[in-house]
């Protein structure tokens, strides 16, 4: 018989652990208006969309 491999499950949830993010453009997000230089705790898939239009950044990102 041949040996079944036990299959390891990948760590998805520390990959997308909440992170904190800057403002760079006011925006609205979960109906609220987000003022420039706010700091805001969302995760990756959340900010991903607005980082990639320049509305987000990681804090401490250059």
């Amino acid at each position: 018989m041949a040996v079944k491999k036990t299959a390891t499950k990948a760590e998805t949830a520390s990959t997308n652990a909440p992170q904190e993010y800057e403002v760079l453009k006011k925006f609205r997000f979960l109906g609220k208006f987000h003022q420039i230089g706010a700091v805001l705790t969302l995760k990756p898939s959340q900010a991903q969309l607005f980082v990639y239009q320049k509305k987000l950044k990681l804090k401490g990102a250059n």
